[in-house]
């Protein structure tokens, strides 16, 4: 596509192609994606396109930052891109940009920050249904190796999302009364634990070292899916269906 682009002209198409070569050589070699990306003096920037393409290409380089290991330059790029999805109400850029941003707080040790940026990212993608990119940012996070494992536990996967069958650790529960059965993930079983042993989402928050809105938003899904309004009845519904036998 980018030898076709540059062919026939079409430079805007050309520079997305480009980046997203360039988003594609992160994991294999950061070297390669800088050198793919297109030049900042590319006449393109001083177009109408400019703002958009440039938020871009600085999410391409907060990737390829987070890759080499320089977590502030790719927080201070990661927030360009981030300042313009929101001005520009660009949902998939900004939940992109937000999941960037938590890899380089991960990076410098600001976990808490991390999580608040993941589950602000899953609360957008989940208001505009733009699973797609929740998707395709689980590749570019898994690329980055093990300063990512804890988000990626943080994020909905696949079967959460309706596009897998169950991942092994989650649990399966058929209410002897339905045929109908409810799937939970290994957050929403440890919530509804600390939820059985009294835990205010503070002391969730503490124990499991995630923030108080990602506790949340795990019980909110536990409660969508047993059907439930509030504790009470989530600890009657999961003794009703066995679940925590």
């Amino acid at each position: 596509m980018r030898v076709i682009a540059g062919e026939s002209g079409f430079v805007r198409l050309e520079v997305l192609a480009r980046l997203t070569l360039a988003d594609m050589f992160v994991a294999e070699s950061a070297e390669q994606a800088l050198s793919t990306l297109p030049n900042h003096n590319h006449p393109i920037f001083l177009s109408t396109h400019g703002p958009y393409l440039r938020a871009r290409q600085s999410l391409t380089e907060a990737r390829i930052a987070a890759r080499q290991g320089k977590f502030h330059l790719s927080n201070r790029f990661a927030n360009v891109a981030l300042d313009h999805a929101r001005r520009s109400e660009l949902g998939r850029l900004e939940v992109a940009a937000l999941l960037c941003t938590a890899v380089a707080c991960a990076g410098t040790g600001r976990s808490a920050v991390s999580e608040q940026r993941v589950a602000d990212a899953i609360a957008i993608a989940s208001r505009l249904g733009c699973y797609r990119t929740f998707l395709d940012e689980r590749w570019h996070l898994e690329a980055l190796g093990p300063i990512s494992t804890p988000l990626l536990n943080l994020i909905p996967s696949e079967e959460e999302l309706g596009r897998r069958e169950p991942a092994p650790g989650d649990y399966r529960v058929r209410s002897p009364r339905s045929t109908t059965s409810v799937v939970l993930t290994r957050k929403e079983l440890a919530m509804l634990q600390r939820i059985r042993e009294g835990l205010s989402n503070r002391d969730i928050a503490s124990k499991h070292r995630i923030s108080e809105d990602t506790v949340k938003w795990h019980i909110r899904n536990l409660f969508a899916k047993l059907a439930v309004k509030n504790r009470v009845q989530a600890l009657l519904e999961s003794e009703r269906l066995g679940i925590l036998q």
